[in-house]
């Protein structure tokens, strides 16, 4: 549940335009006039997935769920906010993940 804290946080640093986990070579990448829209796109996936870690730690710790359902619904959850994070990549850099090459 700590990382799940921790991810809400990053999502709150990003609403407040505070670059304390982004780090000073993605914001060159980007570009001064891009960062800003980026990081505003930053905040609902590390909302969501700081929310989804939270909760279904607590869904963990309550063992409502068989195992295989759990890991199916985390799972299925958890790739919204990760098409989240890609599209806004994709958005702002042309690519869809940092590390890969555009043609």
């Amino acid at each position: 549940m700590f990382v799940g804290i921790l991810m809400i946080i990053m999502g709150i640093s990003h609403l407040k335009k505070k670059d304390f986990f982004i780090g000073k070579g993605t914001e060159a990448f980007i570009g001064k006039d891009k960062f800003p829209s980026f990081q505003k796109g930053l905040v609902l996936p590390y909302f969501l997935t700081g929310t989804i870690i939270f909760c279904m730690g607590i869904v963990e710790n309550i063992a409502i769920l068989q195992t295989s359902i759990y890991i199916t619904l985390y799972i299925i959850v958890g790739i919204i906010p990760v098409v989240l994070l890609i599209a806004n990549n994709k958005k702002h850099t042309g690519r869809y993940f940092f590390w890969v090459k555009s043609n």
